[in-house]
């Protein structure tokens, strides 16, 4: 009897990617669309940010699965990441994987949370996402906001499976379209 080669895992790994980079794509595609949305608005950003996170972490996820490890922290590490997904590298074709805002996306996987450079990101006094990575766009205020009133409300994030931000955003689209009248 014969077994499946070890070399189809990195081909399967490709195929989902693709598959996983291509829906993600038309999804915020069909809701920028459907939605005709402005692209400097609030929502248009937003949407476009939860897209590219979904594509990052997908990126992050093969090349954990392809090395054995989270890329290191930081831009140079979503920029290995990128690399090494050759479907997600369409979406950042500059190599560089910057948000709607013009800033950087943060990326810090969890063997680096002790020693982050940037912001890294807890829940309950718990680090978010403790045994992954914390991904993430510091949305339009480009503020952290780790603590406090309000504290991450415009963060968007690859681990909050509630996206409490799309709150905040839907009110401010609704004051953007108020100005644009």
């Amino acid at each position: 009897m014969t077994t499946p080669s070890s070399n189809t895992a990195p081909l399967v790994w490709r195929l989902v990617l693709i598959i996983v980079v291509t829906m993600t794509a038309t999804t915020a595609y069909v809701v920028y669309r459907l939605a005709d949305l402005p692209a400097d608005s609030p929502l248009a950003r937003m949407y476009r940010a939860e897209a590219e996170i979904h594509i990052l972490a997908q990126a992050v996820r093969k090349y954990a699965s392809d090395h054995g490890a989270y890329p290191p922290p930081g831009a140079g590490g979503l920029a290995r990441a990128l690399e090494n997904a050759e479907a997600a590298r369409d979406f950042f074709p500059e190599g560089q994987a910057v948000d709607p805002w013009g800033r950087p996306y943060g990326y810090t996987p969890h063997t680096h949370y002790a020693d982050a450079d940037g912001p890294v990101f807890r829940s309950n006094g718990d680090f978010a996402a403790p045994d992954a990575f914390q991904l993430f766009s510091l949305g339009e205020s480009g503020a952290a906001g780790l603590e406090g009133e309000g504290a991450q409300e415009d963060v968007i994030t690859s681990w909050e499976p509630n996206q409490p931000w799309r709150r905040i955003y839907h009110q401010r689209q609704q004051a953007y379209l108020d100005a644009s009248e």
